[in-house]
């Protein structure tokens, strides 16, 4: 697996979009990447990049 131990699981990526109460296109606009590489990390096809946890954490926290 090319999964590192700070990366981003698929249930923590749809977790965090059903705190928000997102869709995946909009969970997608709200991090700044497309529907389709959500749709493929949520899905775990692709792991995420090490930023999206930080982009998360921002809107999670109400600065983003």
């Amino acid at each position: 697996s090319n999964r590192r131990n700070n990366d981003m699981t698929p249930d923590q990526l749809r977790a965090f979009r059903k705190r928000h109460k997102l869709s995946q296109r909009d969970a997608a606009k709200r991090t700044g990447t497309a529907r389709a590489s959500w749709n493929n990390w949520e899905g775990g096809k692709i792991v995420p990049p090490a930023w999206t946890r930080i982009v998360v954490a921002a809107v999670d926290a109400g600065v983003a």
